[in-house]
């Protein structure tokens, strides 16, 4: 069995930030409430595909720590790769 797709999941409170700090938050959805649904769906066609999904809790500080100490960008590509490490050690998962 393969093991589930980390999927970076963001909480209404500190989407904002979140979005703010990222190096390519202009092209995150300008609020929470209409991430919400490209997140949905994205979730879905996994699914659809046969492929579990774990959501990872991704909230703008620790993730920004997180990168500073790997030196990456703080992108799209550093919050998959944030989620994958949090599966990976056991941290904030849903």
């Amino acid at each position: 069995m393969t093991e589930p797709f980390p999927l970076p999941w963001y909480s209404p409170e500190g989407y904002a930030r979140l979005r703010e700090a990222s190096s390519d938050g202009e092209r995150m959805p300008p609020s929470y409430e209409m991430w919400v649904p490209s997140a949905l769906q994205i979730e879905g066609e996994l699914k659809r595909l046969g492929r579990a999904t774990q959501r990872v809790t991704v909230e703008a500080e620790p993730f920004l720590e997180w990168c500073q100490a790997r030196s990456m960008a703080p992108d799209g590509a550093a919050r998959h790769a944030y989620a994958k490490a949090m599966v990976e050690s056991g941290g904030p998962v849903e």
